[in-house]
């Protein structure tokens, strides 16, 4: 298993950033164990894991017809 950054974000705009620079960079990590067990079995390998459990305000996802 390669090392990476685990990084726990103060909000949504710093999330976003992290967040930016794309799936090989970066993968959020919401509380599932699917990612985690996708880097032991070496299946992805970001530089970081952002954490977005630790953003306040953050736990669930609502589906909004737009």
């Amino acid at each position: 298993m390669k090392s990476f950054e685990y990084i726990q974000p103060k909000n949504l705009k710093e999330a976003s950033q992290l967040l930016s620079g794309g799936w090989e960079e970066a993968l959020p990590y919401a509380g599932g164990t699917d990612l985690l067990g996708m880097i032991k079995n070496d299946l992805a390998a970001p530089e970081k894991v952002v954490n977005l459990k630790s953003i306040p305000g953050l736990t669930e996802i609502k589906y909004m017809e737009v």
